[in-house]
């Protein structure tokens, strides 16, 4: 039997501190990657309200569109590539949050990011099959919520929120907000005078939910809670909205009916004016949850799980174990309608389908309708046709992203990216790496290869600017930046966006930006790329990885280990293997050689540049893939192209 809902609220407090002792590090880096993406928030239930508040914090920290939705909507809704997805659920376990991942999944979202609170869960489970998904588990101390969603819709809605304060704010504006929720807990007299206040308005069947623009979390919330307890009718509008036609349900029901809204200073004024108009014999109120607009929306929350509290004992049904019938428990298990699997159209396969949406950036449907399939079949059969059929002397991988998670940077090569790169080294094939990096990747490399095998890794350090052998040590050169490099840092240091948003960092064949905030991204690449067109076109350029913008000389490029392989080692067809081949990756020049894979974007050209991996995969996945379909030899080896 579920808890008493009373015995949840008791732990509301417990469960705002624990929150308040949590390491968000790695959830801050999530946040940070995805500030220059629109947001889809998926939930069900108690999970949907939590949703609606990380949506409305998205949108208000970032500016980018950011929307909620319900499994059912996020598993049908036409694939956004550009953003990213949050799948939110306490348990993991519901067959709603399952069949919404699985549909997700492979569509590829540029991120997708999982909460829960149960490790084992089916939701978290299935994320690890996925290695780009972002799984965030926090385990409640207070155990698992009752029939409604209590402590876990609070600690999500806090937990995302101090993240996003501390982000984009400062860590002392959380403690701000910390503060005064702990006040709220704790000593009860402003939930007190809510209970006093809103009372009589809890008498009739109907209640109209009035809010703003910082309090409408805590409003989607009571209308939840409200029905699945059965506790009333709820409907629910901003205060500008109800103008517009949903006073007329007062002319005709007001006698069953009462008003509550919730505002923040902001909209208190007109909230009361509102209110000021509505019959005196219809209840209302307008209660001010707050000046502060991100502590509004988690008082808004809070308000809610006691509105409901309050609700059940006047109607003498406990929110936390209101009875649920057995045809309820038959239509909660029922499945969403089975996600339409790609079939096999025209002898493609299913990751030959994926291939081609990745490149066309359309579904499979639409190329077939619009005669555009035959297109771009072609082109993928004659990509793979001569990839297959070719000798390979030499394999060049991209790095960061590409060898390694980009996630987990500073750590050294998995055990299985390694166990490859010896499989294909003892083979007497070299391999080369053409990073951003400096001597960072040679002592990653020198730290977990055997030295004797050395010789044969070669690496293109700064994009091409400086190349040699793993076992020198001498290498990357360092010294007076190149004269147009050190002419434009001094152009750099003088631009106050540049300046102010990024961290620069001078060395003597790149400059790189590191950008404080990943929703600048786009706008400081394009205030560097203007700079260059004025100052330096033809002489410097500018690249774009997972985590820095690269500044380079015109004639640097990952392209020059291509050619030192083909002049020093005598290797004529290299393998090359990238992530960022969508221009204005780093990787775009080098994708753009004949025999190229993406693990990740790809460009435009029919000719190279296409993922071929397993749909719903990407990064050092995808590469694992490609290293599997491999066929070594004595001094080479062919790609199987089997799929």
């Amino acid at each position: 039997m579920a808890r008493p809902y009373a015995n949840e609220m008791e732990n509301l407090l417990e469960t705002f501190l624990w929150v308040n002792s949590l390491d968000l590090s790695f959830l801050h880096k999530t946040i940070e990657d995805s500030g220059w993406l629109n947001l889809l928030a998926v939930g069900s239930g108690g999970s949907l309200s939590a949703a609606v508040a990380l949506a409305d914090m998205h949108q208000y920290w970032t500016g980018k569109l950011s929307i909620a939705a319900t499994a059912l909507q996020a598993a049908t809704v036409p694939s956004q590539h550009e953003q990213i997805v949050w799948l939110l659920s306490a348990s993991g376990n519901n067959v709603d949050i399952m069949s919404a991942f699985n549909s997700l999944v492979v569509r590829e979202p540029r991120k997708l990011s999982i909460i829960c609170s149960n490790p084992d869960s089916k939701l978290a489970n299935a994320a690890k099959k996925h290695r780009f998904t972002d799984s965030h588990i926090y385990k409640l101390p207070s155990g698992k919520d009752g029939f409604l969603a209590t402590n876990s819709l609070l600690s999500y809605a806090s937990i995302f929120m101090k993240a996003y304060v501390s982000i984009f704010e400062s860590s002392s504006k959380w403690n701000d907000i910390y503060e005064e929720i702990t006040h709220i807990l704790s000593f009860q007299e402003v939930i007190q005078g809510w209970k006093k206040t809103i009372l009589p308005l809890l008498e009739k069947r109907n209640l109209i939910v009035l809010y703003d623009t910082n309090t409408r979390s805590g409003a989607f919330d009571i209308e939840s809670k409200f029905t699945e307890a059965a506790l009333g009718n709820v409907q629910l509008a901003d205060t500008r909205n109800f103008a517009h036609g949903r006073h007329h349900w007062l002319a005709k029901r007001g006698y069953e009916s009462s008003v509550l809204s919730i505002t923040t200073n902001n909209g208190k004024r007109l909230a009361e004016r509102t209110i000021k108009l509505i019959p005196n014999e219809i209840p209302s109120v307008n209660i001010n949850l707050g000046s502060n607009p991100q502590t509004a929306l988690l008082v808004s929350i809070i308000f809610s799980l006691y509105i409901t509290q309050w609700a059940g004992e006047i109607q003498n049904i406990d929110p936390g174990r209101p009875g649920v019938p057995d045809f309820g428990r038959k239509i909660y298990n029922l499945h969403l309608p089975k996600i339409v699997k790609k079939v096999k159209i025209d002898d493609i396969s299913i990751i030959e389908q994926r291939a081609i949406e990745r490149k066309a950036h359309r579904e499979i449907a639409y190329l077939k309708n619009n005669n555009q399939l035959e297109y771009w079949k072609d082109a993928l059969f004659a990509f793979k046709r001569e990839l297959s059929t070719v000798k390979f002397g030499a394999i060049i991988f991209d790095y960061d992203g590409t060898f390694i998670d980009t996630r987990y940077r500073f750590d050294n090569p998995e055990d299985m990216m390694l166990k490859k790169l010896e499989c294909i080294l003892n083979s007497k094939i070299k391999i080369g790496f053409a990073t951003g990096r400096g001597k960072s990747i040679r002592e990653s490399l020198q730290s977990v290869l055997p030295e004797k095998k050395w010789e044969d890794v070669i690496i293109a350090y700064y994009n091409g600017a400086s190349i040699g052998k793993l076992s020198n040590n001498t290498l990357p050169h360092h010294g007076i930046p190149d004269t147009n490099l050190k002419k434009f840092s001094a152009i750099l240091d003088k631009s106050y966006m540049i300046k102010n948003n990024s961290q620069i960092v001078i060395k003597k064949n790149q400059i790189s930006l590191c950008i404080s905030e990943t929703n600048l991204t786009s706008i400081i690449f394009s205030s560097v790329n203007e700079l260059i067109s004025r100052f330096f076109q033809n002489k410097i350029k500018a690249t774009c990885s997972a985590h820095s913008i690269d500044i380079i000389t015109y004639g640097t490029s990952k392209c020059s280990l291509i050619n030192y392989l083909n002049i020093s080692e005598g290797i004529e067809n290299i393998l090359i293997i990238g992530d960022q081949g969508k221009w204005p990756g780093n990787d775009f020049e080098m994708l753009s050689e004949r025999y190229a894979l993406s693990v990740d974007t790809v460009n435009s050209s029919p000719e190279t540049c296409w993922n071929l991996g397993l749909e719903g995969q990407r990064g050092i996945a995808t590469t694992l893939y490609y290293l599997n379909s491999l066929q070594l030899a004595d001094g080479f080896f062919t790609y199987s192209c089997e799929a």
